[in-house]
């Protein structure tokens, strides 16, 4: 239907100064002007459409077409009303609750990442994040919370990352985050930490669907075999960068494995979290059906559709000598000659000459890995 990009530029009182997706520009958030009153509902002085509007404003979609006027409104129409049933649910005097799924672990694909820590990607999609949540705040003209819960746990196991290695990632993210009011990281770790695994193993079998239940329905074809067919590139590029000693034919064959498995695993957590969460909008990192149940966030100010923990972050400066974070996979920064440079000794990003500025930009302005699970 469309890939809305970014700035309504026909909608008064808007929230965003330039278009995120369009010409590879990047989110700037620009003072809000007061909202206007609507219904409040459990809140004071809340405003659902103008959030919507911010929201919309933001958001990516699954196809590529312009929208006209009218379906523009239609749309923000749905995303006020996704939000007004949830506030009707929140308690009063609480934060009305966005959760996703998200910063699960670093990739363990040394062609897209420099290690398994948090680095410089993360640090700064989280700092985005917290500006975000803000402005998204005044927009609304009340309390927001974004809950992000880390899926790390869930997949580990199949993507053969050490349980270690995704507790210590999702410490760093807390550490990012801070003592920031408007964002709180979620994961088993904490919520469970006596027996993560044994209850990661009980969500699957309570809310997932089996293996064959899955396969079945990917063979029907469809969305979900255009689902599995993209998720099966992707993981089998991502072992060939993490165990470069297996062949094509082999990381082929367990990506397929893999791609079953994650499908199984997104939907399980998706209906955890619904579960767990009934009164939080939903947001997802992937690109969203207009009227889906969710709503597309960036996670960095490059508004780039690739994520912190399957990239590396790369320092450019632009013209006006402000420097600027975009992401692109290690292997590709690492062919085009770019130095690793370090913050406490760790090496966390590349760092481009001026000249390669452009290069970069235009990198990520046509790199687009798939939307794994909406």
């Amino acid at each position: 239907m469309l890939l809305q990009s970014g700035l309504a530029k026909n909608f008064k009182n808007n929230s965003l100064r330039e278009s995120p997706y369009k010409k590879g520009t990047i989110v700037q958030f620009n003072k809000l002007s007061s909202a206007k009153q609507t219904k409040k509902l459990a809140f004071s002085g809340s405003n659902p459409r103008r959030l919507a509007e911010f929201l919309y404003n933001v958001t990516r979609f699954t196809d590529n077409k312009e929208p006209g006027e009218k379906e523009k409104l239609s749309i923000i129409d749905h995303m006020s009303s996704l939000i007004q049933e949830k506030m009707k649910k929140t308690e009063k005097g609480s934060p009305l609750v966005f959760a996703m799924p998200s910063f699960p672990f670093k990739s363990p694909s040394r062609e897209k990442t420099l290690s398994d820590s948090a680095d410089a990607a993360e640090k700064e999609s989280i700092s985005f994040l917290k500006k975000f949540m803000g402005y998204a705040e005044k927009s609304f003209g009340d309390q927001l919370k974004l809950k992000i819960y880390s899926d790390g746990i869930f997949f580990a196991p199949i993507k053969k990352v050490d349980y270690a290695a995704v507790i210590k990632y999702s410490d760093d993210i807390r550490k990012l985050i801070g003592d920031d009011e408007h964002i709180e990281l979620v994961s088993l770790d904490k919520l469970y930490p006596e027996d993560f695994k044994a209850k990661a193993k009980e969500i699957v079998d309570t809310y997932g669907r089996s293996i064959e239940e899955v396969k079945k329905d990917v063979k029907k074809g469809g969305l979900l075999n255009n689902k599995f067919n993209g998720i099966h590139r992707f993981y089998t590029e991502e072992l060939k960068g993490q165990f470069p000693s297996l062949s094509l034919n082999q990381c082929k064959k367990q990506g397929k494995d893999r791609a079953y498995k994650v499908i199984q695993g997104a939907e399980t957590v998706n209906s955890w979290i619904a579960d767990r969460e009934p009164n939080a909008v939903r947001f997802s990192v992937h690109p969203q059906d207009p009227y889906s149940s969710k709503i597309n966030i960036p996670l960095t100010p490059s508004a780039q559709n690739i994520t912190p923990w399957h990239s590396s972050a790369v320092k450019i400066v632009d013209k006006l000598g402000k420097e600027k974070v975009l992401l692109m996979k290690a292997q590709d920064a690492k062919e085009q000659g770019f130095d690793t440079d370090d913050d406490d000794d760790v090496p966390n990003y590349f760092k481009a000459p001026a000249g390669q500025n452009v290069l970069v930009k235009a990198y990520c302005e046509s790199h687009q890995p798939p939307g794994l699970i909406q």
